[in-house]
């Protein structure tokens, strides 16, 4: 009895540690962008809430016009399909490395698949959130040279 109690014991603590390590994107986002020169305009003002429970992560990107795009993923890998920007079909999947999301996608924009990857990632604080994007095409089923970038995000109280 006292080896099946203990066993149990072991088993729980494992799952709360494995569960700790996933970190909750939950909040409202300000990316950062750089700041105007003498004769510049300032950038616009660009949102993402998220909202993220167990097994979803819903993303909602808010233009300076106020439109909304959201995207809905399964944080255990199953497939979702989306919408990109509001109007490419996309094919997404999404699974935690560590204390990161990979959000995998492949997006068809006129006859050609754009192949992105995504690394989400919060500051030790949960202050920031930095999305690493990579993406790259194919047409004719000849790939296409990528590019990659990062949005860098400051949580709003």
């Amino acid at each position: 009895m006292k080896a099946t109690a203990s066993a149990l014991l072991v088993v729980l603590l494992l799952c709360s540690a494995s569960a700790q390590e996933k970190p909750d994107f939950s909040g409202l986002y300000l990316l950062n962008t750089t700041k105007p020169g003498k004769h510049q305009k300032a950038q616009p003002l660009i949102y993402l809430r998220v909202t993220q429970s167990e097994r979803v992560l819903e993303a909602t990107l808010i233009n300076p016009a106020g439109q909304r795009f959201t995207s809905k993923y399964f944080l255990d890998g199953s497939p979702s399909q989306n919408l990109e920007v509001g109007e490419f079909p996309s094919k997404d999947s999404a699974r935690f490395r560590g204390k990161a999301l990979l959000i995998e996608s492949v997006v068809q924009v006129h006859g050609t698949a754009l192949h992105q990857k995504q690394k989400w990632q919060l500051s030790r604080k949960s202050e920031t959130l930095t999305i690493h994007l990579r993406s790259g095409g194919s047409s004719g089923g000849k790939p296409s040279e990528g590019s990659r970038w990062n949005q860098v995000y400051t949580r709003q109280p």
